[in-house]
């Protein structure tokens, strides 16, 4: 598994970098995510049953998926959507 993981380094690198929106760009790293997939793929090879590369890369693409979306969530915890933000009204003379 870790030559496999050595092999598709490239692929993940980049469907990382094409996924990665701006608004998560600011605050993760394109190597961090390929990072912990890697990692996660590591760790669970035993469970994974691969059948050829194109498998293994959606495997992969599902791994990345999840860590940008967790990301995400965790990011929307820590601050308020800017999108939903509305300026304030004037006062209103007296």
């Amino acid at each position: 598994m870790a030559q496999l993981v050595e092999q598709e380094y490239g692929f993940v690198r980049d469907h990382v970098h094409r996924r990665l929106g701006p608004a998560l760009r600011r605050d993760v790293d394109t190597q961090d995510v390929v990072q912990a997939t890697m990692l996660h793929a590591l760790r669970r090879a035993p469970r994974f049953l691969v059948s050829d590369r194109e498998h293994l890369r959606g495997l992969f693409v599902r791994m990345v998926e999840n860590t940008l979306r967790s990301a995400a969530r965790h990011q929307q915890r820590q601050k308020r959507d800017p999108r939903r933000e509305q300026p304030r009204a004037a006062p209103a003379d007296d």
